[in-house]
């Protein structure tokens, strides 16, 4: 279970987040909506320790992480992976090696059979045969689907997803946000997404919540948030068009 409590986070002047509160309970997945650079990836980046909040707290498994050291810290985060908005895969890099980076940099496992789970993982998402080929030769709903196997060869309890559908094409974001669902769905991990697409956010999350002003200001199922009157929901709505 992930749980945040009275979250607050300012740069200089600019105040983002502003008492913030979620539970994320396990095996859901959790999607943060709202309107760009109102705080969605501050939030993520507090979840996996990148920041530190000026005040509140952030609990994993019932472990605060704002208060730890950093080894235990480090520890705790092998727990989660993320998918970056813009995939982060390195360009020098195979497939293949970007998907067992982790497992080559950080256990013993041979070669053999690290290779054995990035074709396993490959396979989850649909993309099997391109191991030797690099990013610069996959379209980029191959490369967001390599950085979902990259996440999974972790065999993570979390996995924070930034913006899945980002510059993609409409057919393509459909066909990832069903992949995340189906893979949400399948292996039971719990994730929170981040984005301003609401049909995206309708697709792969079992809750939806709207952060505005620095604050959870709206939670909801998809059926929910598409028949509630809340002011908040309604103005975000009408605002990207989807009614």
């Amino acid at each position: 279970m992930i749980e945040v409590r009275n979250l607050w986070k300012a740069f200089g002047d600019n105040q983002v987040l502003k008492g913030l509160n979620l539970k994320v309970n396990k095996g859901e997945t959790v999607v943060i909506i709202g309107r760009s650079g109102c705080g969605k990836s501050v939030l993520l980046k507090h979840i996996v320790g990148l920041l530190k909040p000026d005040k509140g707290s952030v609990f994993i498994d019932g472990e605060d992480i704002t208060k730890v050291s950093y080894k235990r810290l480090y520890e705790i985060r092998k727990k989660i992976a993320v998918v970056f908005q813009w995939s982060a895969l390195l360009d020098s890099l195979t497939v293949a090696e970007n998907v067992g980076l982790w497992l080559m940099e950080h256990t013993n496992l041979p070669r053999e059979k690290i290779m054995e789970i990035v074709r396993e993982k490959l396979s989850m998402v649909e993309l099997e045969g391109v191991e030797n080929k690099l990013p610069a030769e996959l379209s980029g709903g191959m490369k967001k689907r390599v950085a979902i196997a990259r996440a999974l060869a972790l065999e993570p309890e979390y996995i924070l997803y930034d913006e899945p559908t980002t510059a993609l094409d409409p057919i393509t974001a459909r066909r990832i946000d069903k992949l995340i669902r189906e893979l949400q769905q399948r292996l039971k991990i719990t994730s929170i997404a981040v984005t301003h697409d609401l049909i995206s956010a309708s697709i792969i999350g079992d809750r939806i919540a709207l952060l505005k002003d620095g604050k959870i200001v709206y939670e909801g199922t998809p059926e929910e948030i598409r028949r509630t009157n809340n002011k908040d929901v309604v103005e975000f709505v009408k605002g990207g068009g989807y009614v």
